[in-house]
């Protein structure tokens, strides 16, 4: 695919996603997010970073530490009327 193309396909992927999102709602549980990169504009990371964290936290989310949310899933106290999220960060070769 040229890189029009895939540019084009992102853009409209991406609107679609965020109509798609704006009516959803967080799950109870457990949620263990991975990322690995946020934005190739190292510029932005902070921003699209903090972005998604407030609307998540407007959602409805608790952000919590990944140990604790280990441990939770460990001990099978997953909570049934709130939603927590943890996250953890691939930092593996910029190629993969």
């Amino acid at each position: 695919m040229n890189s029009v193309a895939l540019s084009v396909r992102t853009f409209f992927r991406n609107r679609v996603l965020d109509v798609i999102s704006i009516a959803s709602k967080p799950h109870s549980g457990i949620h263990i997010l991975n990322g690995h990169f946020l934005s190739l504009d190292a510029a932005a990371n902070a921003r699209i970073f903090e972005n998604m964290l407030s609307k998540l936290e407007k959602k409805g989310v608790k952000f919590v530490d990944f140990t604790y949310a280990a441990e939770r899933i460990s001990s099978k106290n997953i909570p049934i009327n709130e939603c927590l999220v943890a996250f953890t960060w691939d930092d593996g070769f910029e190629e993969c």
